[in-house]
């Protein structure tokens, strides 16, 4: 690992950002863990026909590959993954830490969220387990990539991982004012580590992936489809 720069914070202070060499992701492993986070219920209140839109693409490539069904969902939020598959009458589960995100999604549509963490050994089965937009979140995200690999292999399905990937092209923002809106070093606190295609295909595999298959949802969700 090597030090790269300081990233400030918005509500004050900096984290430590630094690189691996061998696997060219970034990462800030020393910033402290957010405590009783707030909830993002108006965001994704916000972004909820977006999301249903991206959904319905995943969904659809899902469909094509003959997964039907049913969907584990790590970080529903308010469950909009969740909802477009209902609309289709695929069953799922969802799971977050944001105890108002489980409530709205359960009031408002039906679903099945769950507050608290994801359990391997508690989970039904299962087609797709898919976890979107939440690695980034998380300072060590390596046990929870082996649990749900592990977990897929268990029950014969698949993996579906996305997050914000930060490649090559995307260096030169280091030299930008991180502070600016929609750079991709604007939150280094909540988003701490920041993976490149390379790293990513590199723990998955050491994880025992025998497939890996990119999927491209409309730049919001590109990921990694993957058979354990």
């Amino acid at each position: 690992m090597a030090w790269v720069k300081k990233l400030p914070i918005k509500v004050g202070g900096s984290v430590d950002l630094y690189y691996c060499m061998e696997c060219e992701s970034f990462s800030s492993p020393f910033s402290r863990p957010m405590v009783n986070p707030p909830t993002q219920v108006q965001w994704h209140q916000q972004v909820l026909e977006r999301n249903l839109g991206w959904s319905a693409t995943l969904l659809d490539e899902f469909s094509s590959r003959q997964l039907h069904g049913p969907i584990v969902d790590i970080g529903c939020g308010i469950g909009s993954l969740l909802l477009a598959a209902q609309r289709r009458g695929i069953p799922g589960i969802g799971y977050d830490l944001d105890a108002e995100a489980c409530a709205y999604g359960r009031e408002q549509y039906g679903l099945d969220l769950r507050c608290g963490l994801w359990q391997p050994e508690q989970t039904p089965e299962f087609s797709v387990l898919t976890c979107i937009s939440v690695l980034e979140h998380i300072h060590q995200p390596r046990a929870l990539i082996q649990d749900m690999l592990r977990a897929a292999r268990l029950a014969g399905a698949s993996v579906y991982l996305s997050v914000p990937f930060f490649n090559r092209a995307w260096w030169r923002h280091l030299h930008d004012d991180s502070s600016r809106p929609g750079h991709p070093l604007e939150y280094p606190h909540a988003h701490c580590t920041h993976f490149s295609n390379r790293g990513m295909e590199a723990v998955l595999r050491e994880f025992g992936a025998s497939h890996l298959e990119m999927l491209k949802i409309d730049r919001g969700w590109v990921g990694y489809l993957v058979t354990a």
